[in-house]
Order: C-alpha cells, then sequence, then structure tokens
C-alpha cells in the first residue's frame, strides 16, 4: 500500500498528524504557592505572516493574577512572547491550556490545543520513589501457595 502524497512538505508533520506550527517553549514551569508568579507561554512559530488568536485558560485551582487570557498576534517571526501571572493557593501539578486558530487562513489546519504544565511548590521527585521500591520499604510479600490437582 503506498502513502498519499504531501503536495507541500513544509505541511507535513514529522510524527503523527499533521497541525498548525507552533510550539510551546517552556512546557513544564515551577512557581510558588500562594505568591503572584510569571507563566511564559511563548509559542515557536512556523507560521506565515499572518495573525492568530490566543486563548488561554487556566485549570482548576489556579487564579490570573495580570495579564489577559485572550490575545490577537501577527505572525511571522519565530517566537512569539506571551506571558501571564497566575497564583496557586495550593502545592500540586496545574495545567494552562493554550488554544490557537490562524485568523487568516494561511495554513492548512487552522487550530491547535497546547497544554503548559505548572508545579506549585516542590516538583515530586521521582527518583526517590524508586529508590524506595528497590530498597523494599514499603512493600508487603504474601507467601504463595501453591496446589497441584
Amino acid at each position: 500500500m503506498t502513502s498519499p502524497k504531501v503536495a507541500d512538505k513544509s505541511k507535513a508533520s514529522a510524527i503523527g498528524k499533521p497541525s498548525l506550527g507552533v510550539l510551546l517553549e517552556k512546557p513544564q514551569q515551577q512557581i510558588p504557592v500562594g505568591l503572584a508568579a510569571p507563566i511564559d507561554l511563548t509559542l515557536s512559530s512556523s507560521l506565515r505572516p499572518g495573525q492568530i488568536s490566543v486563548v488561554v485558560r487556566l485549570g482548576d485551582g489556579l487564579r490570573l493574577s495580570e495579564g489577559a487570557l485572550r490575545y490577537q498576534i501577527q505572525t511571522g517571526d519565530a517566537k512569539l512572547p506571551l506571558s501571564v501571572s497566575v497564583i496557586a493557593d495550593e502545592p500540586g501539578k496545574y495545567y494552562v491550556d493554550v488554544a490557537v486558530t490562524d485568523e487568516t487562513g494561511t495554513e492548512a489546519i487552522s487550530h491547535k490545543a497546547l497544554s503548559a504544565i505548572v508545579w506549585a511548590g516542590a516538583k515530586p521527585e521521582r527518583k526517590a520513589a524508586a529508590e524506595k521500591m528497590d530498597s523494599g520499604e514499603g512493600r508487603v510479600v504474601l507467601p504463595a501457595v501453591e496446589s497441584r490437582h
């Protein structure tokens, strides 16, 4: 079976489905608990000159301190700066969703949804959990019982 030919290779995605040519520069960030802190939502862009609309949605547990949740941005630059300040009252993992729409119709794909992970307080260590399992602490070992019929 042959794959369909792509007319414009610049619109082809290396892996997965084709999508609008924007990415978050910093998809994971850390902020303090209870204090207003900036979240860098700068977009890397491979879009042609035109205009995009960007809608930011804060996940449950995050409050907007400064900035806007809707933007109209002129494209053509490789980096599109975007930032909001948020407050997280509790430590934990939060999401900031970013919806990008090509308003000028210059791209084959007109929408893309992105998410940034925001850690409030200390980010949990995965390595510590793995070491705990290796040491045997916290594990309950049950005897194996075999029966033959």
